[in-house]
Parts: C-alpha cells; sequence; structure tokens
C-alpha cells in the first residue's frame, strides 16, 4: 500500500539573523513499510538546510541526482542480490551513462531515459553530491537503502576514494575506466571503447577531416532549425569555427554591422563583424579606443555579475573559456567565416530576429548577453542567458529532426569545428593561418601579432574566393 508524508524542510536565511526559520512544505511518497531513499533524502536535504553556509538551490541539485541514480539503480541492478559492491558499480554505471548518453543502449528501457551527454563537470558534481548522500546515510542510519535492501556503504572503496581525490575533471572520468568490466556487462559488448575523454592512452591522430561532421548532413540541420538563436550558434560553429562555450559569452555590443570593419582595420567588409571578446579581461565596451575598464568590471557595476567563466562549474550559467590569441589590443579577435553568400544570409536574418527580441524585451536592463532563451514556455527563464545544457539539447533536437541520431559519425557540437578547419586546410591556408582565424593560444602560435586583423582577413578572403 503507497503512503505519503509531507516534511517541512527549514531555511535559514542570514539577512533575518536570529528570527524563525521559514518552514517549506515538500511532498515525498513512501512505498508501504519500506521507507525507502526518498525518505533518506529528506532527511539529508534536512540536514544540508540547516547548515547556514550551504546554498539552498543546490537542495534541487541533490534531488535530481538521486533521482536519477535511483533510476539508473533499478535498471542497472534489476532485483539482484546487492551489496557495496553493487552500489560501487552502479555509480560508475551512473557517471558513465551521464557522459554517454542513453541513444547508445540498444535495450528501450535505457533509451526511454532520453538523457542527452553532460559535461564532465556536471558529472564530476553530481558524482560528489552522491557520494556525500551516500555517507550521510552511512552515518546517520548504518545504510543506504534501494529496492528495500540495506546496504552498508563501504566509504573507504579504492575506486570511490581515488575518485574523488581527482584534482582534475578530465583525471576523474579517466578513472572511470577501472570500472570497464561492468559497462560492458550493461552494454552486453565484447572490447568496448570508451569515450576518447575517458581512456587514459592515446588513440592514433586522426585527420580534422575524419572527426567533421558531414558539410551536406550540417546543411540540411542548420536549414530545419527554427530557433534564430540555435541557427545562428550552429553557423558560428561550423562556419566560424568557434569553441562551443565561447558564443555564450558574446554580449549585444559584440554583434556589429559590416560597416564597422573599417573601424579596426580601415577595411571595408561585406560580412558583420562579430567579436569574440575575452569575457572577463577584455575593454571592448562598445568604443575601439583606448579601453580602461575591463568586461569583468563592468558586470560587476552594472549588473553584479561575474564573467560566466569566473562561475563556479556546477553554476547553470557557467561556461569555460579557453586560451585565445587575440588580435587587437582591446583583447579580442573577429570571427572569421569561411561560409557562401546563403548561409551568410540565413546568418544575418538570425541576428536580425534575435537583436529585435532584445530591444522589443528590453534584455540590456537584466544582462548584456546576446543569446537568449527566446521561448515563453518558462517564464522564469525568459530572455535569460543560453546554458550550455540548452544549446546541447537544441543540438540533439536538430539532429533527430532530419532523421539522424546524434553523436554518430561526428555529428556533435564540436564536430563543427573540425569541419571549419578542415575546410580551412582545403582552402590551403597553412598551420599557423589556421592558427590565427580559429583563435589557437599555444607554444606554436605565440607570436607577436599587435593590431593584425587586416592581414589575417586578407589571407582567409583570398582563400575562399571572396
Amino acid at each position: 500500500m503507497r503512503s505519503t508524508s509531507i516534511v517541512t524542510l527549514p531555511i535559514l536565511d542570514k539577512n533575518y539573523g536570529d528570527m524563525s526559520p521559514t518552514n517549506v512544505p515538500v511532498l515525498f511518497i513512501l512505498d508501504g513499510e519500506n521507507e525507502g531513499p526518498y525518505w533518506e533524502l529528506a532527511q539529508f536535504v534536512h540536514s544540508k538546510l540547516a547548515s547556514r553556509n550551504f546554498k539552498v538551490r543546490k537542495a534541487a541539485d541533490i534531488v535530481r541526482a538521486v533521482k536519477r541514480f535511483i533510476q539508473v539503480f533499478d535498471l542497472y541492478v534489476n532485483k539482484q542480490v546487492v551489496d557495496a559492491n553493487t552500489l560501487t558499480e552502479t555509480l560508475s554505471v551512473y557517471c558513465y551513462i551521464r557522459f554517454s548518453g542513453t541513444s547508445l543502449f540498444s535495450v528501450e528501457a535505457w533509451r526511454q531515459l532520453d538523457w542527452s551527454p553532460v559535461n564532465g563537470a556536471t558529472i564530476w558534481a553530481e558524482f560528489k553530491l552522491l557520494v556525500d548522500f551516500f555517507e550521510y546515510c552511512q552515518e546517520e542510519f548504518g545504510y543506504v537503502s534501494f529496492n528495500s535492501a540495506k546496504i552498508k556503504y563501504r566509504k573507504r572503496s579504492s575506486f570511490i576514494r581515488n575518485a574523488s581525490n581527482q584534482q582534475r575533471t578530465r583525471d576523474f572520468l579517466v578513472h572511470l575506466n577501472t570500472q570497464r568490466d561492468c559497462w560492458e556487462k550493461l552494454l552486453k559488448r565484447g572490447k568496448l571503447r570508451l569515450p576518447a575523454v575517458i581512456r587514459d592512452t592515446k588513440s592514433p591522430a586522426r585527420d580534422r577531416s575524419e572527426k567533421a561532421i558531414d558539410e551536406n548532413e550540417f546543411r540540411e540541420i542548420i536549414a530545419r532549425e527554427s530557433n534564430p538563436v540555435f541557427k545562428a550558434l550552429f553557423i558560428l560553429y561550423g562556419y566560424g569555427g568557434l569553441r562551443i562555450s565561447e558564443p555564450l559569452h558574446f554580449w549585444q555590443i559584440d554583434i556589429l554591422p559590416s560597416s564597422s570593419w573599417e573601424k579596426i582595420n580601415a577595411r571595408q567588409s561585406s560580412e558583420p563583424l562579430i567579436l569574440r571578446c575575452h569575457p572577463s579581461e577584455s575593454k571592448f565596451l562598445g568604443s575601439f579606443g583606448n579601453g580602461k575598464v575591463k568586461r569583468k568590471e563592468f558586470l560587476s557595476t552594472r549588473y553584479r555579475m561575474a564573467p560566466r567563466n569566473m562561475l563556479a562549474e556546477n553554476e547553470v550559467y557557467y561556461s569555460g573559456w579557453k586560451g585565445t590569441k587575440f588580435l587587437h589590443k582591446l583583447n579580442f579577435t573577429p570571427v572569421f567565416f569561411l561560409a557562401n553568400k546563403i548561409i551568410l544570409s540565413q546568418f544575418e536574418e538570425c541576428i536580425f530576429q534575435i537583436q529585435r527580441f532584445h530591444q522589443l524585451n528590453r534584455t540590456s536592463e537584466d544582462h548584456p548577453f546576446f543569446f537568449c532563451n527566446m521561448s515563453s514556455k518558462r517564464h522564469d527563464y525568459f530572455g535569460t542567458p543560453t546554458t550550455i545544457s540548452n544549446l546541447q539539447g537544441a543540438w540533439n533536437r536538430s539532429v533527430k529532426r532530419v532523421g539522424l541520431i546524434p553523436h554518430e559519425n561526428n555529428r556533435n557540437l564540436h564536430g563543427l569545428r573540425h569541419m571549419y578547419i578542415a575546410k580551412a586546410q582545403d582552402l590551403g591556408l597553412d598551420s599557423f593561418q589556421i592558427q590565427d582565424i580559429v583563435g589557437h593560444s599555444n607554444e606554436e602560435s605565440q607570436r607577436v601579432y599587435g593590431n593584425k586583423i587586416s592581414k589575417v582577413q586578407n589571407y582567409v578572403e583570398k582563400a575562399f574566393g571572396k
């Protein structure tokens, strides 16, 4: 018989000093006499919220992670005898599935989860939340309960201990390799080939064209995409060579008309001028003169915000930033398109629609970012900056919309950057020139440029026949 219980969770607000906490009712479902993990979860969240140094919004992350883990546990264990080793195995399976998504499974029950792949930082954060939950249950109750079985959590298991001690996200993902056997058992495959990021051995180098998405498929994908934000982003990745996180840092002032090219290199161009500015150190605030204020300072003063690359990795609006070589003294470099007039026309139409949206909704009063949520389905997110998870979900839907399978045959967002570089190679650009247009910043490309935008634009136009 199913019963329900309402648990009130106290939320302490430091702004109200020693005043009584507010009790917020939260509904938890309990099955019969077996209280199960949801009751333990309620106690865990209760203890966290009672701590003054705990952010309330993190409670939602905990609940979501435990809920997902329970789904994986129920499918993976399937009423088998469970012990501490089973719990450890299930945790590694959970991390692997979060990284790879569920589209690779042949069993319908797994595919119905419909989980899209997430980045390593998200997986690492969820792993730590789950381990924290397991340790709390062991200390408070002496066990963790799943499938009506009480499991004694082994805090010192080598897999969990070593994974928890990793200092970098990639090291954590590579450590998942130690649980290869349980993945092979789950997928019923022999000699399972892991995703490159979690293999601890180097695979043979592949040509850029081997890593790139098929351009004909890509053109069909962007032709069928109706959302101007996602369509413009896809074009920037495939025909502008941007990294996934870079355009999420673009401000509204970074999207300029073609006439603005003359302001930075005294040359005309028919293409829009899109500036790839450093999210915190750039001094471009709308003027190409001698900037004095950095973007991080302007964000703090005007919006009381921090640059997205300076947020914690588990923050919803976090977006990373890799080293980029800039071609202008204000710490920016333009986007150099390798696209025909048809693609550029589609891009400019998207830009027009997004700019019109900003004007009508006055989004610049809340934040300066260009790519934002234009859908009114979620009122609380309407007009807010686009997130990586939204972007990844949109890409998966776009690929499926044309009858293809995401993440097969390089159908992923990073495959678009490889397509751009492969196209540049086919056009005859040498390695140094390619590093210039994609913004690579490494030992091989550390040369003195100053403001040499015109030089780069020259050989891009010559190669592409513009």
